[in-house]
């Protein structure tokens, strides 16, 4: 939130120890294509580093998703500081506040440009991938604050995830399988 507060450019992203922007990530080219397009967010592809030294690129969604969850990794977020300046991570949120941020600015019409680049590298295994649960419930806190899904059915789309999880973390194949077609 301090950092936002500070940025003076048209854009600001966050980028979380460890992870960095990719070496092939060209700002100056999006920032050129941005300029006069009135977006409010930019979002990009995000290699992801593995636990167990592997790499993959996440795949972005659509901003129609984003009551299902999270639809880009934050890390490959570019926000306008024109909408986003009053705006703040609520800090009560310790896993979802990048959900939350995100899933406002939709709420609040956020114009989104889909960059096919990819623009972060980030390291998995952090909170969100370790304590699923509170990820899980902090998800269901933003769904019914911004998208009004009601709790009977983010219930439902917990479960689900979770079990997508759970086979995830037993099966390392399945894992670059799903996180390729869902």
């Amino acid at each position: 939130n301090k950092g936002a507060g500070m940025a003076n450019g048209k854009f600001f992203l966050f980028l979380n120890a460890g992870d960095s922007l990719h070496e092939d990530f060209n700002l100056d080219s999006l920032l050129k294509e941005l300029d006069g397009s009135g977006i409010d967010m930019a979002w990009g592809r995000t290699s992801m580093q593995y636990p167990d030294g592997s790499f993959g690129v996440k795949k972005i969604r659509g901003p129609s998703w984003a009551w299902y969850g999270m639809p880009v990794c934050h890390q490959s977020v570019l926000f306008s500081r024109d909408i986003f300046a009053d705006s703040q991570y609520d800090t009560s949120l310790e896993v979802a506040a990048d959900y939350d941020l995100i899933a406002a600015g939709l709420a609040a019409n956020a114009r989104v440009h889909l960059h096919d680049a990819v623009i972060s590298v980030h390291v998995a295994g952090g909170l969100s991938q370790r304590d699923k649960h509170r990820s899980l419930a902090e998800e269901r806190r933003v769904r019914s604050r911004h998208f009004g899904v009601p709790p009977w059915l983010s219930l439902l789309i917990s479960g689900f995830r979770l079990q997508l999880w759970k086979l995830s973390d037993a099966s390392p194949g399945f894992n670059r399988l799903w996180r390729k077609r869902l």
